[in-house]
């Protein structure tokens, strides 16, 4: 806990004033009149008014979410090439690809940032491997990236598709990121890394008990927490979206490979239902395997992985089952703070996230709460409910103790920033990282689309 010094301000009450503390690293000192403050207020004025900073209810909640969401965007250099990129988290995480592409839409499509989004989708398809996107850059050699994930990439395509509806920028898609989407989807079509392959029903299975492909990766000395092999729910819902909504986008100059993708997205629907519908609690299971001697097994575990389902912008489910969804998702895993990964009567359930690195990697999934999944719930919510008046209201309610924690109100108010976790258990303890981009993100995400739609 490194202390370089105390700084006393003695601010009067009444009056406004401005703060300004300059660091630097290295033997010069730092210029406090270098105008670096002034440019990122200047930056950071041009992204409120894309979110809409004029007025309103809501108005400081935007105004600090644009401050946080620009705390994670940084440079990467990708073979030599200056891009841009996404802290998932301080103080220990670097730039993820499933992090990246889960926030870019709210981080950087939602303040405006179109030529960073770019830079970023282009730093990570520049790096595209077997269709594989990296799950994260080597901060030591900028020519190297690691792959051991299913979904980075198939939120890359759900990025890039909202990059293109988002700026318009139909340039970009049709000279390299269209084609980086393709990419991916035919490493899909036809099987990659890690067991990633569609099977015969059309939906995506990949990896085996000792790896964690998917966002649940929690794992020390040798043990995999939740490994979640075969055909996991969320996985095949981001599948679903991927193959219809690149349908959509290439019905003008593609009308073969469209059509392909729509019969398939047919198959995974019919497929969909079949696999994962649990009729008799009238929710989804999380993910189905077959084992070595052609057994199968359906892990009926509650979790929120499901409501994807419902959030993104197509779905395999019927309207009436994705309103069962919402509704199992909101009886045992909704909390003021973002979902829980299990219910409180789960046998596996974590109460706390606490004790040494193998206790706490345990509970990271099995109850602990995550903000950014309020993102994909709140969305849902206003999917299922038509974005009605109602719906909206609903929605906001469920972000809206976030919003007072990080405007420094609430029961755990921040420093201008939101948690990666807070304890599966009330009062719901903050822990992990300090401050998670996905979290600021999916909140800021949401309440713009909350105001728009």
């Amino acid at each position: 806990h490194y202390l370089p010094g105390v700084f006393e301000v003695q601010l009067d009450g009444g009056d406004e004033h401005v703060v300004t503390l300059t660091v630097a690293l290295g033997e010069q000192r730092a210029d406090a009149s270098a105008g670096e403050s002034k440019d990122r207020q200047v930056h950071l004025s041009a992204h409120n008014r894309h979110v809409g900073c004029d007025g309103g209810a809501n108005e400081r909640f935007k105004r600090a979410l644009v401050v946080a969401a620009d705390d994670f965007v940084v440079d990467r250099t990708v073979r030599g090439q200056k891009l841009a990129s996404v802290i998932a988290g301080y103080p220990w995480f670097a730039d993820w690809g499933r992090d990246t592409f889960v926030s870019l839409p709210g981080l950087l499509l939602t303040t405006g940032r179109f030529d960073e989004a770019k830079a970023t989708l282009h730093a990570f398809a520049e790096a595209i491997r077997g269709g594989l996107v990296p799950n994260r850059f080597d901060d030591y050699d900028d020519t190297t990236a690691h792959y051991n994930t299913v979904d980075a990439s198939l939120w890359f395509v759900h990025a890039a598709m909202q990059y293109l509806s988002e700026s318009g920028d139909r340039a970009s898609w049709d000279r390299w990121l269209s084609a980086a989407c393709l990419k991916v989807i035919d490493a899909y079509l036809k099987g990659t890394d890690y067991d990633i392959k569609m099977a015969g029903d059309g939906l995506i299975s990949a990896g085996s008990h000792s790896t964690q492909l998917t966002w649940m990766d929690g794992a020390c000395d040798g043990t995999v927490f939740t490994p979640r092999p075969g055909k996991a729910v969320e996985i095949n819902a981001l599948w679903f979206n991927a193959l219809i909504g690149m349908a959509e986008l290439l019905d003008e100059t593609d009308g073969a490979t469209a059509d392909h993708y729509r019969k398939l997205g047919k198959r995974v629907e019919r497929a969909f239902i079949k696999v994962f519908w649990d009729a008799g609690r009238n929710c989804l299971n999380d993910h189905v395997c077959v084992d070595d001697h052609g057994n199968e097994h359906v892990d009926q575990s509650i979790r929120p992985n499901q409501i994807f389902v419902v959030s993104l912008p197509r779905s395999p489910l019927p309207l009436t089952k994705r309103k069962l969804v919402v509704k199992a998702v909101a009886s045992g895993l909704l909390t003021p703070f973002g979902l829980r990964t299990l219910p409180p009567d789960d046998p596996h359930y974590h109460a706390r996230y606490a004790g040494d690195r193998y206790h706490r990697d345990e509970a990271y999934h099995q109850g602990t709460v995550w903000p950014w999944l309020i993102g994909p719930y709140a969305e849902a919510v206003l999917r299922v409910g038509k974005f009605s008046d109602r719906a909206k209201r609903e929605a906001l309610d469920t972000i809206t103790p976030l919003l007072e924690t990080l405007t420094g109100g609430g029961d755990w108010p921040s420093l201008g920033q939101l948690h990666e976790i807070h304890e599966a258990d009330p009062p719901h303890r903050p822990v992990g990282c300090i401050a998670q981009a996905w979290s600021v993100a999916e909140v800021l995400r949401v309440l713009r689309l909350i105001e728009t739609s």
